[in-house]
Formats: structure tokens, C-alpha cells, sequence
């Protein structure tokens, strides 16, 4: 499926993680995760369903890369409008 890889180029501390997708063919994303890099390997720390016009996700977290992956999805061509972190 769809993935966006947000490296971040140094450790940083994430409190929000901001999903929004573009819904104009209309809502194709039906399952998703987020994972951080952690050493040498990946973590998953958020798994959701829908995202819809925006999906705001609070975590607590310190990372040099975070990763966006559609795991299950309505048809085809999931297209994300924004994925950001604060």
C-alpha cells in the first residue's frame, strides 16, 4: 500500500502527528499505521482506521524517522493530502 517516509534528520521529540487525506475520489484509506525508527529497526506506535478530512494523533515520542503506511484500502490511488509532525 500507500507509505510516506517523514525523515527527520536528527533525534526530535513529536507530540502530534497531523493525517489529512484528499478526499475528492472520496475516502480510500481503511487501515493505516505509523512507526518510528527505534535503533536499527522500526516500532509501531499508532494504528488506526479511517482518516478522513484530518485525523490528529497525540503521542509522546522522540525519532529521527517517522513512517505513514495504508495497510488496508478501498480500491486504489489512497493520495494523502498532508502528513506532518509538531
Amino acid at each position: 500500500g500507500e507509505s510516506i517516509l517523514l525523515d527527520l534528520g536528527h533525534k526530535t521529540h513529536i507530540s502530534n502527528m497531523v493525517l489529512m487525506e484528499d478526499l475528492t475520489a472520496g475516502q480510500k484509506v481503511a487501515a493505516f499505521e505509523i512507526t518510528i525508527k527505534k535503533g536499527k529497526g522500526w516500532e509501531t506506535i499508532y494504528k488506526g482506521q479511517t482518516i478522513g478530512h484530518k485525523h490528529i494523533i497525540p503521542v509522546n515520542v522522540e525519532t529521527n524517522a517517522v513512517r505513514f503506511s495504508c495497510t488496508k484500502a478501498v480500491g486504489d490511488s489512497v493520495k494523502i493530502r498532508e502528513f506532518a509532525v509538531y
